[in-house]
């Protein structure tokens, strides 16, 4: 009878889509809501979603009378905030030292790349590393991807003056 979304899974928001296939010219009710029916006996409707579990009813009621339940049980995930902060250096320092240190703040589960060297990412979300600096303006990529394989990328320039 349900179709999608598949029992146990976990969706990304707030919303599904419970969809299926029953006998044409039934009666269908999700949660207590009343679907339409087409004449294959498809059905579908849009489901608002509580943050973390949830159980989804579908009734359908035969031509004849016969009715038929069936639950599926999934898991709202509330997204993610993703973000990157450079909190050290500031764009356009200007420093005397040839090694300073690059300090930020992303989501734990993130991967940091600074200048284009891994860089460990605390349970915090916290990194740091140290850097050498050339002679003169200093470009500083910072990349940072989620699980997801969403990348950030923030650059700062560093100016040494030595």
């Amino acid at each position: 009878m349900v179709e999608g979304p598949a029992d146990g899974s976990s969706i990304r928001g707030s919303s599904v889509v419970v969809h299926g296939k029953t006998t044409p010219g039934s009666l269908i009710s999700i949660n207590g809501q009343g679907a339409t029916v087409d004449t294959e006996g498809r059905f579908q409707a849009n489901l608002t979603l509580a943050f973390g579990p949830n159980e989804i009813r579908v009734a359908a009621i035969s031509p004849e009378g016969a009715l038929t339940t069936s639950v599926v049980r999934v898991t709202a995930d509330i997204p993610r905030p993703f973000f990157l902060v450079v909190s050290e250096p500031e764009d356009q320092t200007v420093v005397n030292t040839r090694n300073i240190r690059v300090i930020g703040r992303t989501i734990r589960e993130a991967q940091v790349r600074v200048k284009g060297v891994a860089i460990p990412v605390d349970d915090q979300g916290s990194f740091a590393t140290t850097i050498t600096l050339d002679t003169g303006t200093n470009i500083v990529e910072v990349l940072s991807t989620s699980p997801e394989g969403q990348t950030l990328r923030t650059v700062v320039a560093v100016i040494f003056r030595p």
